[in-house]
This record gives C-alpha cells, structure tokens and sequence, in this order.
C-alpha cells in the first residue's frame, strides 16, 4: 500500500493535522491504515528461512514472512573527536535538531552549529525558530563549494530562504572547531579559520559532518553495496530479487528525492511498473545535491 501525505482535514481535528509536521502525518496515515502492522522498537535479529525475518522488542518477538520487501534504513551522522568534544551542551547536529522536534526549548541560549554539509543550515533554523541565539556557523566548506551549492537551490525557495537569513554574518566557511571548552558543561569554543584562531562562548554546539548511509539491514539481506551505499536500479531494486531500497541508505539528494524513491520502491513492488516509471523524473529533479548514490543497476524488468 502506499501512503501519501494526506491533504489537510476539516474541523478542530482539522486544524491539528493542517500543522503536524509532514512526518507525523505519514506516521499517522501508516498508523490509521488497516491494510498495514506497524510495529515500533523493533529490530532485526535472525532470518529463519530466505523469505523471513525474526524482529524483537521490549516486551515480544516475532517472525514476518515476506514477498517483497523494501529497506527505508535512512542514514546517521558522522561525528569526528575533537578535544572536549564529550562535555554536556555538545551534541550531534541533527541530535539537536531532533530534540528541538520533541520539546526541548533554547530560549536566549547561545548556540554554535558547525561541521559541515546543508544539514546545517536545517539545524539553524530550526534553533532560530525555538528561540536559540545562533552564534556562529562554522563550515569547514571552502567559499568556493558553498557558492557553487547556493547556485542550485533556487528551485528550493524555503532552503534559499535559510541561507539568506543565516548568512554572511553568521556563516564563516574553510572553518573547524577545534576545541571546546568548560568545566562541567560546554562554556565556549575555539575555532580555527585559515590558520588563525578565535575562541566564542555558547551554551551549545551541534556539530556534524554529513550523513553516511544506515548500511547494516542491507547487509543484513546481502544487498550489494558501492560507494558506501545501497546498490539500487532505477525502480529501486537491489541486487537481491524482490528487495528494493529507497532513501538516504541509497545515497543522499534530500528529502524529495527519498520521498520520490520511497514511491517507485512502493510501486515497483507491487508491480505497478507504468505507476513507478511515470515517477523517475520526479527523482531526477527531486534531488537538492547531487546524489551519492551506490550506482545503478541495469534497469530491465523480467
């Protein structure tokens, strides 16, 4: 079955789910569908036969027996040490960003968001919008690679919208956090741009590095893997038969494309091949980056 976002309701119930973020409206949508087991917490742990798998959670276990099956494994952060970098008030980017999501509140604390990649210009915002102080962007990017990333976001107004209200003051790029500093909990940090550094106090510096793909379900199936991704084809198949993946475990190009990508993998599955294709160019310009993608396959169908 596949779920699309579905268009806002009427009434007081309504109004609620007009803005529950896109995210919480696919969850609910999959959650209210009768033609689907949503299982929460759960996580692979042995296949019986080729076509099962055993899953466990906190209070049970299980075994689901499948025909097609598709890997939605998203991606996690890359993190590199740095001294300090185990204080409280340094988090992951994207940690932070996930904590914001679920009620933690930043008002008039000062905020550092470094590392590098378009992931931090989501993490700003979102920070500005919980009524954090962004202090300084510190992207390890040369001006060049940015500039050549900003020429490609005007298909995207609200990503352009980001970059405009966090930069120039706020947005030094070829930087790197080098240090941070306190004694029970994050008080500043010192960062380094073309040799010369400077020191700049917070209360919190999220810091990542990009994303690399979530690789160990695939695995787990023994899907091929390249390029440090899942090796897919154009309708989404693995190199196993009847196993497909879609999103960032495929390679990174944002979230339209992985939201593209979960649609042909849907389709393709349930052999609505002429549905699947008529998405591919939806693919193609759903990407915001170009992607990374595993490589692909032939893209004949048997």
């Amino acid at each position: 079955m596949i779920i699309r976002a579905p268009e806002a309701r009427s009434g007081a119930t309504g109004r609620r789910w007009h803005f529950l973020p896109w995210r919480a409206r696919y969850r609910e949508a999959v959650a209210a569908a009768e033609n689907i087991t949503l299982l929460n917490g759960a996580r692979l742990i042995a296949r019986p036969t080729e076509r099962s798998v055993m899953f466990e959670t906190a209070g049970a276990c299980g075994i689901v027996e499948w025909q097609k099956l598709i890997l939605c494994c998203g991606a996690r952060e890359l993190s590199l040490p740095f001294p300090g970098w185990t204080l409280p008030g340094v988090t992951a980017a994207g940690g932070l960003q996930a904590q914001i999501k679920h009620g933690l509140a930043l008002k008039g604390e000062r905020v550092v968001v470094a590392g590098s990649g378009p992931l931090l210009l989501a993490v700003a915002d979102t920070v500005k919008k919980s009524g954090g102080e962004i202090v300084q962007i510190v992207e390890q990017a040369p001006l060049s690679a940015l500039i050549r990333f900003g020429s490609r976001l005007w298909r995207w107004p609200e990503k352009l919208r980001q970059l405009a209200s966090l930069a120039p003051r706020r947005y030094l790029s070829d930087s790197r956090i080098i240090r941070a500093h306190g004694k029970t909990r994050l008080e500043a940090v010192t960062l380094r741009q073309r040799g010369v550094e400077r020191t700049l106090a917070c209360d919190r510096l999220a810091i990542g590095y990009g994303l690399v793909p979530s690789l160990e379900s695939a695995l787990f199936f023994g899907c091929a893997v390249a390029n440090e991704a899942v090796k897919v084809d154009c309708w989404q198949q693995t190199s196993v038969a009847d196993v497909y993946a879609a999103g960032e475990c495929t390679g990174f190009g944002g979230s339209e494309l992985a939201l593209a990508e979960g649609e042909i993998a849907g389709f393709a599955a349930a052999d609505a091949g002429d549905r699947a294709q008529a998405l591919f160019a939806a693919a193609r310009a759903g990407s915001v980056l170009p992607t990374t993608s595993g490589g692909r396959l032939s893209c004949r169908r048997a």
